[in-house]
């Protein structure tokens, strides 16, 4: 009896903490339509943010840019996962942690990078990395980052530096699509990314 007892405690308890998860996929699980190319999840539709509708996956919240870049890993030749990420040496500025838990489990030296967050394994700038030696890394992700940076030539150019030959680049930035224009302005500065 009292390993029934147990047993039912432990089936309530896992029960209760899902009950805000299964509200919010339900509706989405079934017909499965999509998949999530980060954590696999299938569903009718992912589910809307604050921006966007149906862009994000409601079991690791994944974006869009997110899925885009695991796919682009998995099924683009020129970038595959195993001649980019396995084994090498990566660089990873800002980590989404959806991709970083693969990533670090899987390539042979991976070390997350930020300015501000200390929880990263370098805390640097992607402008200035004077620590790193030339050639150091086979790959350096960058995903929405170089939008918030001062000189993004300057991070550009380091990003190279740092590079081994033959070395993979991968930044991305937000865009906009039908733009006639694109508008940069240095003296704009949002106090908020100081």
């Amino acid at each position: 009896r009292r390993q029934i007892a147990r047993s039912a405690r432990h089936m309530a308890k896992r029960l209760l903490r899902f009950p805000k998860y299964l509200c919010q996929t339900m509706p989405l699980r079934f017909p499965k339509r999509v998949e999530c190319s980060v954590c696999g999840w299938q569903g009718r539709q992912f589910a809307d943010n604050l921006w966007h509708e149906a862009c994000q996956c409601p079991k690791c919240q994944a974006d869009v840019r997110h899925r885009l870049l695991m796919a682009a890993f998995d099924q683009l030749p020129a970038i595959a996962f195993d001649k980019v990420i396995r084994g090498k040496s990566v660089l990873h500025f800002a980590p989404e942690w959806q991709i970083e838990k693969r990533l670090r489990k899987q390539a042979g030296r991976y070390f997350s990078a930020d300015l501000y967050n200390p929880r990263r394994d370098l805390q640097i700038d992607i402008s200035r990395m004077d620590s790193i030696a030339d050639a150091e890394f086979d790959a350096v992700i960058a995903c929405d980052v170089l939008e918030h940076v001062d000189d993004d030539r300057r991070a550009i150019r380091e990003i190279a530096r740092i590079l081994r030959p033959g070395g993979f680049g991968i930044l991305t930035v937000p865009q906009q699509d039908n733009l006639a224009v694109t508008f940069e302005d240095p003296s704009i500065v949002d106090a908020d990314e100081s």
